[in-house]
């Protein structure tokens, strides 16, 4: 489940990637089912293998491309690739 600082809204909820699908998706849970879900990213970036949350709040989430990075996930800043 997802705790965060900067994204409250979000609270509770979990994040899964999509290889086939390329996107980031987010379900809305409440008392332990899924009341929804959200489509991030469709396509931009490619596989999304993996997906954590940083120390920080941050949403990390990696992708599956032969140029495939660690993106970094910030309300303030956007989406940044890690070097």
């Amino acid at each position: 489940m997802l705790r965060s600082p900067l994204f409250p809204a979000f609270d509770g909820d979990i994040l899964v990637g999509a290889l086939k699908d390329q996107r980031l998706v987010r379900l809305d849970m409440h008392g332990g089912m899924v009341l929804g879900e959200t489509h991030y990213f469709i396509g931009e970036y490619g596989r999304i293998r993996d997906v954590a949350v940083a120390e920080d709040g941050a949403i990390l989430f990696v992708t599956d491309e032969d140029t495939g990075a660690l993106y970094r996930v910030v309300p303030e800043e956007g989406i940044c690739r890690t070097p």
